[in-house]
């Protein structure tokens, strides 16, 4: 018989100072000078990015996806277009010991530009990769200072930054949305009789640091020795909501998952075989890495609480009666270790 039961951080200052003085330029070329009327009417400049890592400089991402998102959630949208006039081109390579990002800005038809050579002597991508994306941030999307009661008037500069104060203007609105579907296994344990696993398909909807998941989960069938004598073997099909907040490459999640499990007695007198659901509710701690062509490698672990859980029972009718023995129940805890491939779609 077959149940369900309910349980009991700094970057260079002149650097930062020269790209400011870039993007003024190039909004002061390109644009008519004039008044908005709201904070909505000041545009944003956009920027191509052309990203390159030479061989040698192996330990670092081979796409752009992570500085793109590490650019993002400093500037609070995205400031890259593929059709852009202006270019944004960073190149890594490994000269000795040192690693070196080479970023330059272009203006396009203004044909202005500035270049800056970024160094890390300790070799750290994820370092000099933070620094570049600061570097473009406030290349991209300087900040504003609000009107003053005595401006200071104009002056002479090669660069011919406007010296008028710009209005006060609030926050970029968050308009980040992406897409991500992938296909992995996962090894469980305390899930059945014995270890067991199986393979996984996922989508997920992204925006900026916050996901929302779909997965399903087929677990193989494994069959395990009870303690009265006889076996139990169990297979399942669940489908597993994820709620995940990210950092870079880590994220926490809950999770809530349901689904049915098959349940059927061996080398029993009279052996049996059923289905029943059940509900588990938990946390997950995941990372991903970035690789060529916006692809992803996930890895997580998970710990899943059961709210409704299955288990086996017999009965016996030996002396004319029915005496019933629970032979296997599912354990008060379940742990998962798995690894995906994914891609994203912006």
């Amino acid at each position: 018989m077959i149940r369900s039961q309910a349980p009991a951080f700094a970057l260079n200052v002149l650097l930062a100072a020269a790209f400011v003085a870039f993007a003024a330029t190039g909004s002061a070329q390109e644009e008519v000078p004039r008044q908005p009327s709201s904070a909505s009417d000041v545009s944003r400049p956009s920027f191509r990015l052309d990203y390159l890592r030479d061989p040698e400089a192996d330990g670092c991402p081979s796409g752009s996806t992570l500085l793109e998102h590490e650019v993002r959630s400093r500037t609070g949208y995205d400031p890259f277009d593929h059709d852009a006039s202006r270019r944004v081109s960073v190149r890594l390579e490994l000269r000795g010991e040192s690693l070196h990002a080479l970023v330059e800005l272009s203006n396009g038809e203004a044909g202005a530009n500035l270049r800056q050579d970024l160094v890390d002597s300790d070799g750290s991508c994820r370092s000099l990769l933070e620094r570049v994306a600061l570097a473009i941030a406030l290349a991209v999307a300087p900040p504003r200072a609000g009107p003053t009661a005595d401006p200071a008037p104009k002056s002479d500069n090669p660069v011919g930054i406007q010296s008028t104060p710009s209005p006060v203007v609030g926050p970029p609105a968050v308009s980040r949305l992406t897409y991500g579907f992938a296909a992995g296994g996962r090894v469980d344990a305390f899930r059945a009789p014995i270890l067991t696993g199986g393979p996984l398909l996922a989508a997920e909807a992204r925006w900026n640091d916050f996901s929302v998941g779909l997965e399903g989960h087929f677990l193989l069938p494994a069959q395990g020795p009870t303690q009265g004598g006889g076996a139990v073997r169990a297979s399942a099909i669940e489908a597993q909501v994820d709620l995940c907040l990210r950092q870079r490459i880590i994220g926490i999640c809950a999770l809530a998952a349901s689904g049915v499990e098959s349940i059927s007695g061996r080398e029993f007198r009279d052996p049996s075989s059923g289905s029943v659901g059940f509900l588990s509710l938990g946390a997950r701690l995941l990372t991903e890495v970035s690789l060529p062509s916006s692809l992803e490698l996930w890895f997580f672990g998970d710990v899943l609480l059961p709210i409704v859980r299955p288990s086996a029972v017999i009965g016996s009718d030996g002396t004319g009666g029915t005496i019933e023995t629970q032979v296997w129940r599912s354990p008060d805890v379940a742990l998962t270790l798995g690894a995906a491939l994914g891609f994203e779609i912006h």
